[in-house]
């Protein structure tokens, strides 16, 4: 399954902005119960702990507050960035189905003005040539017959003529 650039794009950008919301969240979260977060890697193997954070002053609890704050805002921000990229697509496919709905119908009207074109053509070939009197290949194939015929008849009669005219002077 191939994926294209712009579906790329979309998903790139999805992702990150999961990615802000959830720190954001997160942070919010931890800096609130006055916790830490500890991710570890040991041996391959991945783990994490949450440790108690060091008691903090009320003025630090509202600087993280607000710093979780501008992380939800800049989430958001790119949230309705990501909607307006898709209300844009979204237009733009709208768009280009109507379009392709247009052209399926002209085609289909052309062909089937082709189709009638094809009839009206045929009968006016014949008509012309019943006017004209211009012989279809039937006609002439016949009349290839009959000439052949007649002059097999023809030869026949004077190779008679030939034969029995001189034995008829002697």
């Amino acid at each position: 399954m191939e994926i294209s650039n712009s579906s790329l794009k979309i998903l790139t950008k999805t992702l990150e902005i999961l990615t802000k919301i959830l720190q954001a969240y997160f942070d919010f979260i931890f800096r609130t119960l006055n916790l830490r977060l500890v991710v570890s890697t040991k041996s391959g193997k991945f783990g994490f702990t949450i440790d108690p954070l060091k008691e903090r002053t009320i003025d630090e609890r509202i600087a993280n507050i607000e710093i979780a704050k501008e992380n939800l805002l800049e989430a958001l921000s790119a949230m309705d960035d990501m909607q307006k990229t898709a209300e844009n697509q979204k237009k733009e496919l709208e768009r280009i189905n109507s379009l392709l709905e247009k052209i399926q119908k002209q085609k289909r009207s052309a062909k089937k003005e082709l189709i009638e074109i094809k009839k009206i053509t045929g009968v006016d070939v014949e008509t012309f040539r019943k006017i004209a009197k211009i012989p279809s290949k039937k006609d002439i194939w016949g009349e290839r017959m009959v000439g052949f015929i007649s002059g097999i008849v023809a030869s026949a009669i004077v190779g008679v003529i030939f034969i029995v005219v001189p034995a008829l002077i002697k």
